[in-house]
Formats: structure tokens, C-alpha cells, sequence
């Protein structure tokens, strides 16, 4: 019995120690991670940082996980009560929720929220920007107007071009409705905004022979070359028009003939050339020929070739050749996206696809690599 017992007293110690240390070689159990909900419980702000906290409802957003993002970032919001949260944390935190709002189609929400950011002394510079593309995607122009005003204020960068596309798109309201007055006005002012505007001068244009007025038409379209020469397959048309409305075809052929620089090379202008060069009876090929080598571009070798079939007629390659660059030339875009390379078929002013302003150019343009 003794000796029973004196063993067992023999033996705990080395239990004891056996037991520590497999007790030191088993993984650690992991510490609670706090955890959001559906139902809306998130964990309590004061209990890990708020910075933490507003990364991780982010990456909620990111992941499609709107609903948890909604939860924390609200939480945080609401805990920001002190003033040094208010102005700080808590402006992080209504930034990101007001992100969160528009990736749930909450746009009230978020504007509700975004106001209140930039309803202070200094503007947060995302939250303007995030105001704006709410404004955008309301279309609600005029205060996106007076958001990019104040963003081009605070930042220090030249916005003139997005302004005076917004001028525009308030004019195009106007027009719609039947106000061609206030639709006028607001060209003019997409012109002062910003002189450079190709679409201001085309809008402008269009008015004016909307209301009868080609002579003032004509001078808003002549400046859309100087502008932006990849515009030039947009305006010749419109131009030849209001020639020939005002009976002065001569006068169009002056202007084609004063282009210069890009403007000069572009295909359109060098297709319209060669057609009149056939009708005053001159050398096609010829002119075709002198274009092409200031700067190569499909059209013009296509019309060239066509203008060389009639002295070989005999020559089964020629007709093989102007139907497969045919074919080549009709399977372009007619649209380019310089941003994003979305290829529309209409002239969009704000690509669909990245919605940059002015990025969506005539392919024709771009596939001269102007």
C-alpha cells in the first residue's frame, strides 16, 4: 500500500510537467474577431480603432458586401460625438459611408451626406468630387456646375472644360423643352467658360441655324478646327450645309482649302478635296497621291486606288484591293474612347463607359494617330 502510494506522489510532479508543456506546444486559440452582422450588430467602436474599423467596413464595400459596410461605417458616425471625432474620424467615417450609400443606390443618403461635408469653411476635396458625380448621375447639371466651381477653387485646377460641357448639357435641357432663348444663353456661357470648347462652338452653331441665323452658324463652326482638329469629321458636314443654304458653295471650298496642319491631312478633308478635284476636272490620283505622303491614312489610299482603276481596267487586283480595304475601312469604330477604348457608335460628350468628359473622339481621327 505504502508502496503504491509512494509512487503516485512520484509520478504527479512529472504529470504536472508533461502536461505544461504540451499545453506550451498547442496553438494559441485565436482571439475573438469582431464581427458584423446582417441584422446590423457591430462591434463596439470604443474597442478597436476606428481607423481599423472604417479600413475594414471598406473592404466590406469592396467585396459587394454593401449591407456590413452600411452597419460599421454607421456605427462609427454615430460614435463620433466628441469634437476632435467630429472633425476628423468622424468626417472619414461619413465619407465612406456616403461611398457606401451610392454603391446601394442610396443617393439621397448620400448626397445628405456629402452636403454636410462640404457645407464647411474648407471642403473636403472627395467628398466635392463625390458630390459631383452624384449631380452627374442625376443629371442634375446646374449643381454640378456650382460643385466643380468650388472644386476648381479649392484644388487650384483648370476645369473650364468640364464646366462648360455642364453649360452644355443645361442648354440641350433648354432646347429639349423648347427654350431657345435660355438654351442660347447657357452656349454663351460654355463659351466664356471656356473658349477652347469644341462642343460649346458646335452647340452654338446648331442653334443658330436652328433659329434661321446660318451667317452666325457658320462663324461658331469655323472655330471648331483651330479647337480641336480630330473634330474635323463633325463639322465639315455641318459647314457644307450651310454653304449650300446660303447658296455660297464657294465659300466651302475657300474654307477646305485655308485648313492647314492637322486639320489639312484629316481623311474626311482629303476625301472631300479629291471630290473636287473630280469635279473641276483635275488629276484625282494625283492630289491623292501628294496627301498621302504628308500622312498616310485608309480612306485616302482606298480612294486613290479607286481613282486609279479607270486606267487599269484590264488589272483584276485593283478591283480585289478597293474591296478589301473597303471592307477594312467599314469594320472601324466610328467613335474612339481615348480614356478607356470604348467604341461607340454615336459621339458621346461623356464616355458611357469611364464617364470622362471629351475623351470620346472620331476614330477616323485616331486612326491617323493625331
Amino acid at each position: 500500500m505504502f508502496a503504491a502510494s509512494s509512487m503516485i506522489w512520484l509520478l504527479l510532479p512529472l504529470g504536472i510537467a508533461l502536461g505544461w508543456a504540451l499545453a506550451r506546444r498547442a496553438p494559441a486559440a485565436p482571439a475573438p474577431v469582431g464581427r458584423v452582422d446582417y441584422n446590423g450588430s457591430p462591434p463596439p467602436a470604443e474597442t478597436q480603432s476606428q481607423e481599423a474599423l472604417r479600413v475594414l467596413g471598406t473592404s466590406y464595400r469592396r467585396q459587394g458586401d454593401v449591407a456590413r459596410a452600411i452597419a460599421l461605417h454607421e456605427q462609427l458616425v454615430a460614435a463620433a460625438t466628441s469634437a476632435d471625432q467630429a472633425s476628423t474620424q468622424g468626417d472619414a467615417a461619413r465619407l465612406e459611408l456616403a461611398q457606401d450609400y451610392l454603391k446601394a443606390g442610396l443617393m439621397d443618403r448620400a448626397e445628405a451626406l456629402l452636403q454636410q461635408l462640404v457645407g464647411r469653411g474648407t471642403p473636403s476635396l472627395s467628398a466635392l468630387e463625390l458630390l459631383i458625380s452624384v449631380h452627374e448621375q442625376a443629371h442634375d447639371w446646374k449643381h454640378a456646375a456650382a460643385a466643380t466651381e468650388r472644386l476648381q477653387s479649392a484644388k487650384g485646377a483648370d476645369l473650364r472644360q468640364r464646366l462648360a460641357h455642364y453649360r452644355c448639357e443645361i442648354a440641350e435641357q433648354h432646347r429639349t423643352a423648347g427654350e431657345a432663348d435660355a438654351a442660347e444663353q447657357q452656349a454663351r456661357r460654355a463659351q466664356e467658360t471656356c473658349p477652347e470648347s469644341v462642343r460649346a462652338s458646335l452647340l452654338a452653331g446648331d442653334l443658330a441655324e436652328r433659329r434661321g441665323d446660318m451667317k452666325s452658324a457658320l462663324n461658331a463652326w469655323k472655330r471648331v478646327p483651330k479647337q480641336d482638329a480630330r473634330f474635323i469629321s463633325e463639322v465639315l458636314p455641318r459647314m457644307q450645309r450651310g454653304c449650300i443654304a446660303l447658296a455660297v458653295p464657294r465659300q466651302f471650298e475657300e474654307w477646305l482649302e485655308e485648313l492647314d496642319g492637322p486639320a489639312e491631312d484629316a481623311a474626311c478633308v482629303v476625301r472631300e478635296r479629291a471630290h473636287l478635284a473630280g469635279v473641276h476636272g483635275e488629276d484625282v490620283a494625283a492630289y491623292l497621291a501628294a496627301r498621302l505622303e504628308a500622312r498616310v491614312n485608309w480612306p485616302g489610299i482606298l480612294g486613290w486606288v479607286t481613282a486609279q482603276q479607270a486606267k487599269y481596267t484590264q488589272d483584276p487586283g485593283f478591283p480585289r484591293v478597293a474591296a478589301a480595304l473597303t471592307k477594312h475601312i467599314t469594320q472601324q469604330p466610328s467613335y474612339l474612347c481615348t480614356a478607356c477604348g470604348l467604341q461607340p457608335n454615336l459621339l458621346f460628350w461623356q464616355c458611357p463607359s469611364c464617364k470622362r468628359w471629351g475623351s470620346v473622339v472620331p476614330a477616323d481621327a485616331v486612326l491617323q494617330g493625331r
